[in-house]
């Protein structure tokens, strides 16, 4: 931390025009990198973000909603750092969450930062945050974005997360927490480009769970084999000819073999679940970026989908078993 700590009383000591040049070079960014283990690009994130905590006065307009969050932002992740006791891992982190915000700022998505603000806020405890983004002064930032309904939503959102776990409810509430941290990592990481590392070991591990569920149906199965294939999709992803079209078909198919294997019950809300994939695959205004994102939600949801297949199974199973305990 000592290297990133000298790197910004640089920036504090030079006029703006050296401190720009002094925070494109190489060797200050890669002495980030190496301090923070992080990768380049974020490194870059990181130094722009420590000029704009210096130039906020110049740079951003405190009448402006967005612009008053990144600086505020700025200024919490200065802080961190220069703080005796920060750690490393924490700067890290913040600047990944800091990404998010500074993303969006620079293209000006007021959908964006609301949704950056109504995640940071549900993450949040009452009387917690890191400088002026506490609960209350995002909220208030989520209103001026989003309205008073985009308020009171994330306040239900927020009293659902934080309410009293009851001691038996708690494997659960932890199991839960801890899936939606795992979730959230993924979606970071293919967001910030690592789509053969993250996305494609997950369609591997959702077309190894669908052909567990198939194993008894062994046409089904080899359909479903030759219909499915990742490496296909990831040879043509390597030669950048995967289209967008091809992406969206895909999606939908494995969504409809889901939909196939669900017990009668459960069959209405997975249909629904299948028409807002089959909608999301062909919207054309979605980039080929910002549709690949959505992967991770869709594996994400039809891997729940099918550990309620497995769930009815077992129940299946199990009362299968007591009814010849009983004969």
């Amino acid at each position: 931390m000592d290297s990133v700590r000298e790197i910004i009383r640089r920036f504090d000591s030079v006029d703006y025009v050296s401190c720009t040049k002094f925070m494109r070079a190489r060797n200050t960014i890669d002495s980030v990198t190496g301090a923070l283990g992080v990768p380049r690009d974020l490194a870059r994130v990181f130094l722009a973000l420590m000029l704009i905590h210096r130039e906020k006065k110049g740079m951003l307009d405190d009448n402006d909603t967005t612009d008053r969050i990144l600086g505020r932002l700025a200024s919490s992740l200065h802080d961190r750092v220069m703080g005796d006791t920060s750690e490393t891992e924490d700067v890290r982190a913040a600047t990944e969450r800091a990404k998010l915000m500074f993303d969006a700022w620079k293209r000006r998505d007021t959908g964006q930062v609301l949704e950056f603000l109504q995640q940071r806020c549900v993450a949040t405890p009452s009387g917690g945050g890191d400088g002026d983004l506490t609960r209350n002064n995002m909220l208030q930032w989520i209103e001026t974005l989003g309205g008073e309904e985009a308020r009171r939503s994330t306040e239900a959102r927020c009293s659902r997360r934080w309410s009293e776990v009851r001691a038996d409810d708690l494997p659960a509430f932890i199991a839960e927490t801890a899936e939606r941290a795992y979730w959230d990592l993924l979606y970071e990481r293919v967001e910030a480009g690592d789509i053969e590392g993250t996305l494609f070991p997950l369609l591997q591990d959702l077309r190894r769970g669908v052909e567990a569920l198939l194993a008894g149906a062994p046409r089904t199965l080899a359909q479903f084999h030759e219909n499915f294939d990742v490496d296909w999709l990831l040879e043509r992803h390597r030669t950048g000819s995967l289209s967008r079209q091809d992406v969206g078909n895909y999606a939908v198919y494995v969504a409809e073999v889901v939909l196939q294997l669900q017990a009668p019950a459960d069959a209405v809300a997975v249909s629904e679940w299948v028409d807002d994939v089959r909608g999301t695959a062909t919207v054309d205004t979605i980039t080929m970026q910002e549709y690949i994102l959505t992967l991770v939600t869709f594996v994400r949801e039809a891997s729940a989908h099918m550990r309620k297949v497995v769930e009815r199974l077992e129940a299946l199973s199990s009362q299968r078993v007591q009814r010849e305990v009983h004969k």
